[in-house]
């Protein structure tokens, strides 16, 4: 199949219900793909310093007003006070200003609504037509992130995709297979992986001729993007399923 139809079809999905969902188990350490059961809530949303956010306090329009989360985290609002967002969620906050103004007004009743996400984000690199920092709102499916990518260009391995994930400092990379050509002619999503904020998606070429410059390559556009101390190694297998060896990836440990 050509490569346009591939890049229509990922845009295509976008409109498609996924049936049922997997869990992707790495090479190296546990690394899971999650899939949500219901797209993540306003208010469980982690705020973060660069974060927009509107507070409406009912029947105080003095009170109300659109903040930009500073730096360091926190936010200063009259009667309130400074707030350190840090960690807390729009529900917790709406909490936490609720009970602040308790204190000079009877039964304050607050809403908390965000209108600008830049603290959580999620990066799509290599061969896909608009590389690039995306933002991030909730867990999101592998192909919809290509698909706001641009989709893929003439030279990408449009089946083996390498997922990086950073914790701790540490790289953990794992490669992620899904057969667009089978999608594309049974017409039906039968599985998904799911995104989290900070991940890194690339989209490898067709071939990777040497694994030292590939790895390096990688670690160069990685730097930018995340402090690393360590990165895992890729094993034989999982180069063998980016170079095409195999059909599918062997996600058994």
């Amino acid at each position: 199949m050509k490569r346009i139809e591939i890049t229509w079809l990922i845009l295509l999905m976008i409109c498609v219900s996924c049936a049922s969902n997997k869990t992707l188990e790495p090479q190296i350490k546990p690394l899971t793909i999650e899939k949500p059961s219901s797209s993540q809530a306003v208010s469980d949303f982690t705020l973060g310093p660069g974060d927009i956010i509107s507070i409406n306090v009912w029947r105080n329009p003095d009170l109300s007003r659109k903040i930009k989360i500073n730096p360091s985290g926190k936010i200063s609002l009259p009667l309130a006070g400074e707030i350190n967002t840090g960690n807390m969620t729009v529900s917790d906050l709406t909490k936490e200003i609720t009970e602040r103004l308790s204190k000079y007004i009877k039964t304050p009743q607050v809403g908390v609504d965000i209108d600008n996400i830049a603290s959580q984000k999620i990066y799509v690199m290599g061969e896909v037509n608009s590389p690039g920092t995306f933002s991030y709102t909730e867990r999101i499916p592998l192909w919809e992130a290509i698909s706001n990518a641009g989709g893929f260009t003439n030279d990408a391995n449009d089946k083996n995709f390498i997922l990086v994930r950073i914790k701790d400092e540490e790289a953990f990379i794992s490669v992620v297979s899904l057969n667009f050509e089978e999608l594309f002619e049974s017409g039906v999503l039968k599985g998904d992986y799911y995104l989290k904020n900070g991940d890194v998606l690339y989209v490898p070429e067709t071939k990777i001729a040497n694994v030292d410059k590939f790895m390096t390559h990688l670690n160069n556009i990685l730097a930018p993007i995340h402090t690393i101390q360590n990165m895992i190694l890729v094993t034989p297998n999982v180069i063998d399923a980016l170079e095409g060896v195999s059909g599918n990836v062997n996600v058994n440990p």
